[in-house]
């Protein structure tokens, strides 16, 4: 035990998974209490005389307790401990050092089909109702508006928070609000961003009506983060899911994770989780904002119990309304009440005080006097019906009226007047005034949108990339992650107007968006195990991008999310993907699935496989009867034993009588010689001058496969840096480079190359002092 601990140990403090100095986790022998349901009773005394045992040692020793989990992990976390010391102690199976992980930092309820999926759970009013969602994250601000429902009741037993000082942030809403290091308050708003996207209430924010997934949902509060950096430890995050399992929460979410370079048996979340799953807890975790690299997902995605969610692209990109003029100023507007996503409008602009010395336009303006002008009108006197009605008799093609006052936003109302317009501040509009008598052929656009549409075909380029270091397909499904409108603790600076609001990408939106799904399919869809309501979220998504001929599993999983299919779905498969792994030339390779009708009546099934490549596995039926509730077991198997190296992928098709069709994607990797990419595993981006840190890197084949040779070579390129020491991990971390670098003694960007295979991957590291 203590052989194996100290080599760890080494690793572990080479590692950019930023351990933390004298924190460990002691896992004790013996199973957690999720374990042994049976006899969670008797358990759960002789645990607590082990932890009790297990505390007096350590306080003979002036090592600290800073926690306990029971549930998902048998485990004790210390401070100021020699973990050499610690590794020897009777019943403690193994330590390992705690480390932090990484945080993955509206429009969607129509991209996702919100609307449609709520009327299958009752109703916007309903949807998500009597379900909760654990957010482990970096707290809730619970008195934000996005979390405020007159409507909602706490359930019996509720609120629940420690420590005691905690309470004050809970509400009928947020239910539960633990803390691990300080208090439950948001003071990095990450975990308010998160919790929107999961549960947020339906309300009308700055830029139009927004709403979480499931906006009836509760929400569980659980503050992993330390101070004001956000930084999130393993062994409060092992804590935090401990709780939010004794707290009843029925669909976890986790937005953060470190690099995944060990095999998701050798982590210590793993377990938690699965045991988490096995007792009926959704688990939805962000999948890593690390890509375009392969081979990227993070740790907690690593799992097959959880929904590992990466980020497609929204179908818009906010902007502002406003008024552009050349050369490229622009000037923030509210559009009218007949405005708004109206086309914008181009022309060159006109001051009606050349027409009519008061500016107003509230009299009739001789005919043809505005012919494709955009009008410059004042606030004031009359309505502004009456004005819009006036400069469009005079044949203007748009109305610009600036306030006549410092006030703030203010709203046209004009009815179904035909004529569009937008009101800009009274200091904009006299700097639009004195450009106009300067120059009348500068051309002016009015966009009236608070977004320009875009493609959301298209894959996030930040988001994680498979395979998983199990070669797994990772992520399992997609959606939305860029330019998500959602809830905060900060006001945007520049914007008071949209206080408590701000738009963020990451996988850390995408994950939630799909956990509020999933506390919906679960109020929906009652009984069913985690394993299946994660099929059903899963296989239920559409192949990304919807018709294309290439499919790439390992970047989108089985596809985007679709929210109202997943609710219908009929078909569970278990795995809910299939990977085949590395391909060795075998034959008979195969894989199973149970496929399950978990509907209410009995189902024909109809098998078949969609590829684009030329070779593909074997299904062993291609029809299925199955009975409500009934099972059975199909077989996968790959006899090309010659395939040549690359990857070999694509959707076993699963229709059902109903309509509904289950898509598992699988995936089957031939390694090969030659180098395709070297994957940045993990890289510290500023860090002081003269330190010590670490590259994790994987050199990888066309397949995504680690290779061991040829072996790398790490040099510097600039900077005055130098190469420590350079090689592989050790066995514990398969396929990963560790080159340990120290950075020049000046501040600036220090540049290191790795090169292996004729490919060469740059890494800039800034030194600062």
């Amino acid at each position: 035990m203590l052989r194996f601990f100290v080599s760890m140990l080494g690793l572990l403090a080479s590692l950019g998974a930023q351990p933390i100095p004298g924190r460990y986790i002691l896992e004790l022998e013996g199973e957690p209490l999720a374990a042994v349901a049976e006899k969670s009773g008797e358990r759960a005394a002789a645990m607590r005389r082990q932890h009790d045992g297990m505390r007096g040692v350590l306080a003979s020793r002036k090592v600290q307790v800073r926690g306990a989990v029971d549930t998902v992990a048998n485990l004790l976390i210390v401070e100021n401990a020699d973990p050499a010391a610690l590794a020897n102690l009777p019943g403690v199976k193994r330590v390992v050092q705690s480390r932090y992980m990484r945080l993955h930092l509206d429009h969607v309820m129509n991209l996702l089909k919100y609307p449609e999926a709520w009327v299958k759970a009752g109703g916007r009013a309903r949807a998500g109702g009597g379900m909760k969602i654990g957010i482990i994250d970096t707290g809730i601000d619970n008195f934000h508006i996005g979390f405020l429902d007159e409507d909602l009741r706490a359930p019996e037993g509720f609120p629940v928070y420690s420590p005691e000082g905690n309470k004050r942030f809970t509400s009928s809403k947020v239910i539960v609000a633990r803390s691990y290091d300080g208090t439950a308050e948001d003071v990095v708003g990450h975990g308010t961003a998160v919790a929107m996207a999961a549960a947020g209430v339906y309300h009308e924010g700055p830029r139009g009506v927004m709403a979480g997934s499931a906006p009836k949902a509760w929400l569980g509060s659980y503050n992993v983060a330390e101070g004001l950096s956000g930084a999130i430890s393993t062994d409060s995050a092992l804590r935090a899911i401990d709780d939010a399992v004794k707290d009843g929460m029925d669909v976890i979410n986790l937005s953060f994770s470190g690099p995944a370079v060990t095999l998701p048996d050798d982590d210590l979340m793993t377990p938690a989780i699965a045991r988490a799953a096995g007792l009926g807890i959704v688990i939805v975790t962000a999948a890593g904002n690390e890509g375009p690299d392969t081979a990227t997902s993070g740790d907690s995605a690593a799992s097959q119990h959880v929904i590992a969610v990466g980020a497609s692209e929204n179908d818009r990109l906010p902007t502002s309304p406003g008024v552009l003029s050349q050369p490229s100023t622009r000037f923030n507007g509210t559009p009218a009440s007949n405005s708004e996503d109206a086309p914008q409008v181009v022309g060159k602009m006109a001051d009606v005080a050349a027409l009519d010395p008061s500016g107003l336009a509230c009299d009739p303006l001789p005919g043809g006097s505005l012919a494709g002008k955009i009008a410059l009108v004042s606030r004031g006197t009359c309505n502004f019906t009456v004005k819009f009605a006036n400069v469009r008799g005079a044949g203007a093609v748009a109305i610009v009226v600036y306030n006549n006052e410092a006030a703030s936003r203010v709203i046209m109302e004009v009815g179904d007047e035909a004529l569009k317009g937008m009101m800009v501040s009274r200091a904009d509009g006299t700097t639009l005034k004195s450009r106009i008598a300067a120059n009348g052929d500068t051309d002016y656009i009015l966009f009236f949108s608070f977004s320009l549409p875009q493609d959301p075909n298209r894959l996030a380029e930040f988001s994680s990339r498979g395979p998983g270091p199990d070669l797994s397909i990772k992520p399992d499904m997609l959606a939305p992650g860029t330019n998500i409108i959602t809830a905060t603790n900060e006001t945007p600076e520049g914007v008071p107007e949209e206080s408590g609001y701000l738009v963020e990408n990451g996988t850390s939106l995408s994950s939630p968006i799909v956990a509020g799904a999933a506390a919906v399919l679960k109020q929906v869809r009652p009984g069913l195990t985690a394993a299946q309501y994660r099929s059903l979220l899963i296989n239920s998504s559409s192949p990304f991008p919807d018709g294309a001929q290439t499919i790439q599993v390992q970047q989108t999983g089985a596809g985007l999310m679709r929210f109202p299919e997943a609710l219908s779905a009929v078909t569970a498969a278990e795995p809910a993907t299939v990977s085949f792994g590395d391909y060795r030339g075998l034959s008979n390779w195969f894989r199973e699935l149970t496929i399950t009708n978990v509907g209410d009546a009995g189902d024909n099934l109809s098998l078949s496989l969609r590829t684009s490549d030329s070779l593909k596995p074997e299904l062993s039926t291609t029809t299925l009867t199955l009975a409500p509730k009934g099972s059975a077991v199909v077989k996968l198997t790959w006899n090309e034993t010659t395939a040549p190296p690359g990857t070999y992928q694509g959707f076993l098709e699963i229709r059902s009588t109903t309509g509904s069709v289950a898509r598992v994607p699988y995936w089957l990797g031939v390694r090969g010689k030659d180098v395709k990419e070297i994957s940045l595993t993990f890289s510290e981006s500023v860090t002081r001058a003269g330190a010590t840190t670490d590259i994790l890197f994987r050199v990888l084949d066309g397949a995504g496969i680690s290779l061991i040779e040829p072996a790398p070579e790490v040099t510097v390129s600039s900077g005055g840096g130098r190469v420590v020491q350079a090689g592989l991990l050790g066995s514990l971390y398969p396929g990963v480079y560790i080159a340990r670098v120290r950075l020049g003694a000046s501040a600036g960007v220090n540049v290191f190359e790795v090169k292996a295979g004729g490919i060469t991957r740059e890494v800039r590291i800034r030194a600062t002092n």
